[in-house]
């Protein structure tokens, strides 16, 4: 080989074998635990280079000590193993432990295909702890509490197909993941004792060296164990520096996780992952490697440093942000079983107190500044399998509990305006849309056994004054997304989400951080700059934008609770759109009709598409302002082409505005451009005897906003000029919702705001309730649909079938309802023929002459006896008041009778007014966890199912008494007796409203010897292995039964069937039977791969 080459033969993969724990007491890890750079300084020769190398070879001394690790993998205890070695452990070992008796009967074996066939039974997992219990802020302790089933903590490096197999438990303090416990980018900006910050390099040199600081994974995984991979942080710090888990990594920071085509990174046999700060399926938090405000004192510091050096030069700034940020493609995560995983950010604090971590995600706790999956490329995307619950303080969502973009801000280590000060100039403005979280291709699928359930259970309120935002959000993808994007993404099998603020099927609140119903500025202002620094001063390009995506439920239909916030707000997609953007998405599922929204119901505000909309006024912004010179002297240049005849028969315009290269796209008689996330459109009116003008005007749109600016063929004219604006529209912002949909279950879904319900109306000046959006603030509605929605009821007067209620606040002749939602927006009235009319030819009509009010073409008659007629209206088309509906008639032919849309003034009816009720989570309890093989003492995993309607009767105890016995045979017969602690045992749960409880009880003897001494003297010991089984003292009021899923598993299950009192006969019988439906809609626990009724029906 010659000097230099690659090598290129054979390769094995190193490996550590039956590893059964690692306990590190600051970092752990089931291969390694610290993987970092080493210091050059300390490592002999090494040292000297740096007089030498400093600029030119700074990579190759570099290489030297940056860590990598190719083709690796750690196995469990039991792995691997030959079958002479296995027949020898059975005997010494096996045979004595929990499945002994099965061991000593069927263990033996005679060659290695016999072991493989029945190692996977037996197979056991292996734990890796970190032993810190206390955090201490400082420096050689702070990255202490790391673990992680593969390395711990990883601040630099490479790792490529490392696999970590049969892991069960990972626990760290501050930090616990599957994979890795930690990726954090490298903090020190000293190699060897040089300062790389120091040298004179050019900017592809410095991203070669940043990569050295940023540690990268690929086509790496980690597999649980048979009974699932359990991952723990249980640090509580109020600093946020601990309690990060994540079933990959925990805490990751500038790091990069990419599988492909042929191997993805995949957390596979997940159980559970628990956490105290932020918990998330594949990784509890991640962040880009620039932010400066992460902890000091752990070296998470150096990028930001780097980063300030090359803000005088943005477009070099912009590569190193792409350097830096956080990525995640062609990733997994996998559940167990059937059953499904749980990311839990509940835990008990003091006696029966229950806190929660902060945020919660089936796949990331919180992302800042991260893209997950890859534009363009549906492989690349992240996937969620088999989840069951996602549980959390603040916000938790199917796939994020949070995505926002908060670290901008600070990136630069300057202040809270440092980076944007100096961004936001002329030649920056690109660099902002480095920092905004992305979602690309994000598939979020429900357990197969109850579907998922997502609930936030906490609510923060943010901000001051008029400037607040309300935490307690949740959402079947996402329950916040800060100034993100999510494209092509989908949830499945959504079961039901609850929170006290904004809840949706989707994402719960989605907009911009802090600019919630902000105060309604002086839109005219005096300066011709207020308008134009106002319409971008709110930064569109952090704006929230939604596209192409969709959410599904289990058969039966998904439900969306918000109650008890102070901004309770319920949508079927999207609770809370603020100042969103939200394109070709459904709510719903149009082929399958078992798999619709159910209901959607809140305390407050609900829709069945979107809880509430918003709209920004033009903020006063400083004529100064250096966003209001790029505006400018873009429109400048827009101008002057625009009076060149010559470009009307281009296509693309090239505009130079510094370092940056806008296109302008050429479209008849505008040009049109996109800046910040705005688009931003420029015309030409010319002053004619015709249109009285006494200049020509510049037609300008930004968003939603029109003006006219007197103009020449040098730009716009100066600021005395400016005073003489036409204003033609004012909003600058606003929620936009544009070709979306729902769908409900085959009876419609229900919309229920203010507390209302199946037998009551909503209470209170905020009970809004709308097929479609409960509360339009303003937003802009294009071109939707509703199909199959049933009743939408509220607070009287605050009920509509599309819009409950439609604010106009702006007081202008242009701003009217019909312009912000009569844009081809569609609702539809479904009839039954038992009306007494003929489908042909049938059509709702007005009283007072307004004649047809559904549309002609689009009326659908009924197809068999039982089936509707449909009737689609055109929304704020011939409908635009209560009245016009509230005394329409259903006519054919001669016959006509009232079509009811409206039962009242507080709730329409648009089907046939089937109650509904909420899919709380399935009663199905967890499956227990396998035996150790080593372990002399079994776990016995005791279940409690309780049958009764919720406790509808309150019959229910908080406490059961137990007894737990155990048999065994011997030579004398059988014999059994009742176990000592558990004769009778008092069993009092957390939580007892539960539906399901559980608990294991430990330390029970597998087995118990006897020594007999023979005639000849010699001692032969006889082992006679227990069965255990429990019984239970009467429950006044239920029937019980007791089933065993195996010897190590015992479930109690009673059941309290309602009979009404006094009158039995067929009363009882009718009771009984409204309790067998309710108990199909509420306790739903069978397969929903097997089962396609509906439990809508009541």
């Amino acid at each position: 080989m010659g000097k230099g080459n690659d090598y290129t033969g054979p390769t094995s993969t190193c490996k550590a074998v039956r590893i059964r724990s690692v306990y590190g007491e600051e970092i752990a890890g089931g291969f390694t635990g610290l993987m970092e750079s080493a210091d050059t300084a300390s490592t002999g020769n090494l040292s000297l280079l740096w007089g030498l190398v400093k600029v030119d070879n700074i990579l190759g001394a570099l290489s030297v000590v940056y860590p990598t690790e190719e083709n690796t993998a750690v196995y469990g205890p039991l792995a691997l193993m030959d079958y002479e070695t296995w027949n020898k452990w059975v005997e010494f070992v096996g045979k004595k432990g929990g499945y002994g008796s099965d061991l000593a009967e069927h263990g033996t074996v005679s060659n290695q295909a016999e072991l493989d066939a029945i190692i996977g039974k037996y197979a056991y997992g292996y734990n890796v702890v970190a032993g810190r219990v206390n955090y201490r802020d400082e420096t050689k302790l702070a990255n202490g509490g790391a673990a992680g089933g593969y390395v711990g903590s990883m601040q630099t490096g490479t790792i490529t197909n490392g696999q970590a197999y049969q892991a069960k438990t990972i626990k760290g303090l501050r930090c616990a993941g599957g994979f890795a416990g930690e990726m954090i980018n490298g903090g020190a900006a000293d190699l060897g004792g040089v300062n790389i910050l120091g040298l004179k390099l050019d900017l592809g040199r410095m991203i070669n060296v940043l990569n050295v600081f940023v540690p990268v994974i690929k086509q790496s995984s980690v597999e649980g164990y048979q009974s699932g991979l359990m991952v723990e942080s249980t640090g509580i710090d109020n600093k946020d520096n601990c309690g990060y888990a994540g079933g990959y990594v925990g805490k990751l920071i500038g790091g990069q996780i990419w599988g492909d085509n042929t191997a993805h990174c995949q957390v596979k046999k997940l159980r559970r992952v628990d956490g105290r700060s932020y918990v998330g399926g594949f990784v509890g938090s991640s962040r880009p490697g620039s932010v400066a405000t992460l902890n000091p004192t752990a070296g998470e510091g150096l990028l930001s440093k780097l980063l300030n050096k090359l803000l005088d030069t943005p477009a070099d700034l912009i590569k190193v942000l792409n350097a830096t940020v956080a990525t995640i493609r062609y990733a997994d995560v996998e559940s167990w079983d059937d059953w499904g995983y749980i990311v839990n950010g509940a835990y008990t604090t003091g006696k029966n107190n229950t806190s929660y971590a902060k945020t919660a995600g089936g796949f990331a706790g919180m992302l800042e500044d991260t893209v997950l999956g890859e534009k363009g490329t549906p492989e690349a995307g992240i996937h969620v399998k088999n989840i069951r619950s996602v549980v959390a303080g603040e916000y938790a969502g199917g796939c994020f509990g949070i995505a926002d973009v908060s670290a901008v801000a600070d990136v630069s280590g300057k202040g809270e305006t440092g980076l944007l000060d100096q961004v936001l100039q002329l030649e920056s403005v690109n660099v902002l849309d480095a920092f905004r979280p992305y979602v690309y291709f994000g598939e979020v699928s429900g357990s197969a056994d109850a579907g998922l359930t997502v609930s936030a259970n906490t609510a923060k309120e943010y901000g001051q004054n008029e400037e607040l935002t309300y935490s307690g959000c949740a959402g079947g993808f996402g329950g916040g997304l800060m100034n993100g994007s999510v494209k092509d993404s989908h949830v499945t099998v959504l079961r039901h989400v609850t929170a006290p603020n904004s809840t949706g099927g989707f994402v719960g609140y989605s907009g911009k951080s802090g600019a919630v119903q902000v105060k309604k500025f002086n839109v005219l202002g005096d300066k011709t700059s207020q308008l134009l620094g106002g319409s971008l001063g709110v930064l569109n390009v952090f704006g929230s934008h939604i596209e192409r995506s969709s959410v599904t439920g289990i058969p039966g239909g998904y439900t969306v609770q918000s109650q008890n916030g102070q901004e309770a707000i319920a949508g079927g997609f999207i609770g809370y759109a603020n100042l969103a953007k939200i394109s070709d998405s459904t709510a719903g599922d149009s082929e399958t009709e078992s798999y619709g929204i159910k209901q959607v119901a809140s305390s407050q505000i609900a829709g069945g598409f979107a809880g509430r909309t918003s709209y920004k006024y033009l903020a006063d912004i400083k004529l100064d302002s250096t966003l209001v010179d790029v505006v400018l002297q873009l429109l400048n240049e827009l101008i002057k082409a625009l009076y060149l005849d010559k470009l009307q028969n281009l296509d693309v315009l090239k505009i130079k505005l510094g370092n940056i290269e806008v296109d302008a796209l050429y479209d008849g008689n505008l040009l049109h451009v996109n800046l910040l996330g705005l688009d931003i459109s420029v015309g030409l009116s010319k002053k004619s005897a015709e249109n009285n003008q006494q200049t020509d005007l510049a037609i300008i749109t930004i968003g939603d906003s029109k003006i006219a600016l007197p103009c020449n063929e040098n730009g716009i004219l100066g600021d005395d000029s400016k005073q003489n604006i036409n204003i033609e529209l004012i909003k600058a912002n606003r929620t936009k919702i544009k070709g979306c949909k729902t769908y409900g279950i085959s009876d419609g879904y229900d919309v229920y705001g203010g507390g209302s319900g199946n037998i009551s109306d909503g209470t209170g000046d905020k009970g809004l309730s709308g097929g479609f959006v409960g509360y339009n603030d303003e937003g802009m509605l294009l071109e939707n649909d509703m199909f199959r929605c049933d009743a939408i009821r509220g607070t009287a007067g605050k009920v509509g079938p599309f819009s409950g209620v439609s604010d106009l606040s702006s007081v202008y002749e242009f701003n009217t309802k019909k312009n912000i939602e009569g844009n081809a927006n569609r609702y539809r009235v479904y009839r039954k023929l038992e009306n007494g009319l003929s489908g042909i030819g049938s059509l709702i009509q007005g009283t007072g002459g307004n004649g047809r009010l559904d549309e002609a073409p689009e009326f659908q008659p009924a197809a068999s006896a039982d089936a509707f007629n449909i009737y689609t209206i055109l929304h704020m088309n011939k409908v635009e008041k209560y009245e016009n509906l509230k005394n329409a008639d259903l006519k054919a032919e001669d016959t006509s009778v009232k079509l009811e849309a409206y039962v009242s003034d507080a709730k329409a009816v648009l089907m046939n007014d089937v109650p509904t009720e909420t899919s709380w989570e399935g009663i199905t309890p967890p499956p227990s966890q396998m035996q150790d093989p080593c372990d002399e003492f079994l776990h016995i995993t005791i279940n409690k199912v309780w049958k009764d309607f919720f406790n509808l009767d309150k019959l229910r105890p908080n406490s059961i008494h137990l007894t737990l016995w155990r048999k065994w045979t011997d030579g004398s017969g059988e014999h059994q007796e009742a176990v000592s602690g558990y004769n009778p045992f008092t069993w009092t749960p957390e939580d007892a409203s539960k539906n399901t409880w559980q608990t294991v009880w430990k330390e029970l003897p597998a087995y118990k010897s006897e020594t007999i001494q023979e005639e000849d003297g010699t001692e032969t010991t006889n082992t006679y292995y227990y069965t255990y089984y429990v019984t239970e003292a009467e429950v006044p009021g239920y029937l019980t039964s007791i089933t065993y899923g195996d010897e190590f598993t015992i479930t109690i299950t009673n059941s309290h069937h309602r009979v009404l009192p006094d009158t039995g006969g067929r009363g009882a019988y009718i009771n009984l039977l409204l309790g067998a439906v309710i108990l199909t809609v509420t306790f739903w626990t069978g397969r929903i791969g097997r089962k396609r009724e509906e439990d809508g029906a009541v």
